[in-house]
């Protein structure tokens, strides 16, 4: 949603859509809502990895053991 490119009159245009310009009407939501959602998304991810991981040698569940 970020990936800006220049078109031929030098105006900052999405590089899929040149129809879309970047940073000015309905783009600057969507691209404040991908990064917002992309930084929630690792936010939730280390919480469950730290959550669900278990660093001990003798732990008692046998998936969580590393050697």
């Amino acid at each position: 949603m970020v990936t800006c490119i220049k078109d031929s009159e030098g105006e900052n245009v999405h590089s899929f859509y040149n129809e879309v310009k970047c940073w000015k009407g309905a783009h600057i939501f969507h691209s404040v809502m991908a990064i917002f959602m992309s930084i929630l998304f690792i936010i939730i991810a280390l919480i469950v990895t730290l959550t669900f991981y278990e660093a001990k040698g003798f732990s008692s569940n046998p998936g969580a053991r590393y050697s």
